[in-house]
């Protein structure tokens, strides 16, 4: 039997039995789609050699080295691209986890505290003494209106005026800086 004859007879049975070469495929790639696509490339490479195999060439048997050397290829891709896909993973991890630590450590308050605190002080240090004494003892050693008006001998009432006018002066002062300021005063208590 001469190679074109066997190259013939293959021919004619790959169609029929093109479903044992994918099964053969599939075993190995676990992908129907893949390996159906594996043995169509096969069957295209062992086309385009079939001038250069030598006499005692077994088509069926070197058909199924191309299919197993076509599956190591795709396997090895899929391996590369598995490790590629890992490695950004990784990376994407470790990028993320900076970012969290980063933003966890973040802390708007103290780019802003040392600013608010100078214009804090240049505020308090304009009001007159007792205005800013009364003001000190409520909002930093947390005394109530009645003990500021008795410390000073004045009335609750005019603790309770002092300390809105301060206020007022300290939130035009502050405007831009006032929901910061609002946290900071809100942890000194």
């Amino acid at each position: 039997m001469t190679l074109d004859t066997n190259i013939r007879r293959f021919c004619d049975t790959f169609h029929q039995e093109r479903a044992k070469y994918a099964n053969f495929a599939m075993r190995f790639v676990r992908d129907r789609a893949a390996a159906e696509d594996l043995v169509n490339d096969s069957f295209v490479t062992f086309w385009e050699r079939r001038e250069t195999l030598a006499e005692e060439t077994v088509c069926e048997a070197y058909f199924y080295t191309i299919v197993k050397n076509k599956c190591l290829n795709y396997l090895r891709d899929m391996q590369t691209r598995s490790k590629i896909r890992d490695d950004l993973q990784d990376t994407s991890s470790r990028l993320m986890q900076y970012d969290l630590a980063s933003l966890e450590s973040y802390d708007p308050n103290l780019i802003f505290s040392s600013e608010i605190q100078t214009i804090l002080e240049e505020q308090l240090q304009s009001l007159p003494e007792l205005t800013r004494c009364i003001f000190r003892d409520n909002r930093f050693e947390h005394k109530t209106y009645e003990e500021i008006a008795q410390k000073y001998g004045i009335s609750v009432w005019k603790v309770a005026r002092e300390i809105q006018a301060t206020l007022q002066t300290l939130r035009l002062a502050l405007k831009d800086y006032l929901p910061i300021l609002l946290i900071l005063l809100s942890m000194r208590r």
